[in-house]
């Protein structure tokens, strides 16, 4: 398979799983509040999110059944399908019918994440994977940008029923790509005997126990500040479509942008300097959040500027957590690896999503936002015992 057609499914398939992952992530809580849905049951939303969480689990099986990656991207974005499109028939206040139908969707969307990143890890060549991994990052962040903002705008202008129909279709998108390229996806001949006993080995590796605790808490500031100032832009007053081109859109270019940007400035530095710039990253989020619950809707030049810097904060944890899981993972068993510790850094966020509902709802978002400043104190003490792994130790890790 010639690298350029490599580079564009790449690319194409971490935008086009992106978009609905964004819709449900960020989106679908807009909406609802624009519905007059409470900020208590909006929480439930995390919930989606937690068969992506739980992707390790089933990991091994992609790894061990079939002959392809790409034929189990095809299959699951099909069956993503059929979840997804019953939704267009509920409304958005249906709320435990579209927790389910939402959940299964997610589920088969975590199974084609798992396929891709195998692809990615067995095709590509060494000279290949920088810029590999920028198109997916980059693919990915701007699939966040159409799901979160782009979506907005089409449901303001359309409403919910054709707004669904249209994350279908492009949830069916790569079923095109990866049907064609098929043969170029073929497993290599060793099968994967990853058992759970080996998985919890991971735990006991002297060179990840310091990184674990800070694993489970790095994305919990930046993404509570993100998902939460999207209801608080509604609750000022601002329309969906005002929301969607300052949040979704805005907001979330400056996070493709910090994140690339990111991936090359911080290219060389040592795991313990990116660690701290991610706390810093969390501070600023933070805090750009607790400002703008106490900023006016006419204020949308100030508006306007704690959207970007909370977007901006939020690429470059994003970046800095993937790449240095990637860093603390083990010889022949990295995809396994990688999938735990996505759910590791999950673990705490999506329960702490569900309570962030109930605070803000009835102590205000002030209060929520001092109450997840908490959690950076935690890292900060942890950071203090992690030890730096240089960049040419990284082969010592891995």
């Amino acid at each position: 398979m010639k690298t350029n057609a490599k580079y564009a499914i790449i690319g194409l398939l971490y935008f086009t799983q992106s978009i609905p992952i964004a819709f449900m992530g960020t989106a679908l809580l807009t909406i609802m509040r624009s519905e007059g849905i409470g900020l208590d049951k909006i929480g439930y939303l995390s919930l989606v999110m937690i068969p992506y969480a739980l992707s390790f689990l089933w990991a091994p099986l992609v790894d061990r059944f079939g002959s392809s990656y790409f034929k189990w991207v095809s299959t699951a974005s099909i069956l993503y399908a059929l979840f997804l499109f019953p939704a267009s028939f509920l409304y958005v206040d249906s709320l435990y019918g579209l927790l389910i139908l939402f959940t299964l969707a997610i589920f088969c969307m975590s199974v084609q994440d798992i396929a891709m990143d195998a692809f990615a890890i067995t095709s590509l060549t060494d000279k290949e994977k920088s810029i590999g991994n920028g198109l997916q990052a980059g693919g990915g962040y701007f699939g966040l940008l159409i799901g979160g903002g782009g979506v907005l705008l089409v449901y303001d202008r359309l409403g919910w029923d054709a707004t669904i129909t249209l994350l279908t279709v492009v949830t069916l998108i790569p079923v095109i790509a990866t049907i064609r390229y098929n043969k170029y996806s073929k497993k290599p001949d060793t099968r994967s005997d990853v058992s759970i006993r080996q998985m919890l080995e991971y735990f006991k590796d002297a060179k990840f126990k310091k990184w674990i605790p800070l694993l489970l808490l790095l994305k919990i500031p930046a993404n509570v500040a993100f998902y939460f100032s999207n209801p608080q832009l509604i609750d000022k007053g601002l329309g969906l479509a005002e929301v969607g081109y300052i949040f979704g859109i805005w907001g979330m270019g400056a996070a493709v942008a910090s994140g690339l940007v990111a991936g090359l400035v911080f290219k060389r530095a040592e795991i313990r300097t990116k660690l701290i710039i991610a706390i810093v990253a969390n501070i600023i989020a933070i805090a750009s959040a607790f400002l703008l619950s106490y900023v006016s809707s006419s204020q949308t030049t100030i508006i306007i500027f704690l959207c970007l810097a909370m977007g901006s904060m939020l690429g470059l944890t994003g970046m800095i957590l993937n790449d240095v899981a990637m860093r603390h993972v083990r010889s022949g068993v990295e995809a396994t690896d990688y999938s735990l510790q996505n759910f590791l850094s999950s673990l705490f966020y999506n329960p702490i999503i569900f309570v962030s509902g109930y605070i803000a709802q009835n102590f205000g978002y002030p209060v929520l936002f001092v109450c997840i400043a908490g959690i950076i104190l935690v890292q900060l003490v942890f950071m203090s015992t992690y030890k730096s792994i240089k960049p040419n130790e990284w082969e010592d890790v891995v």
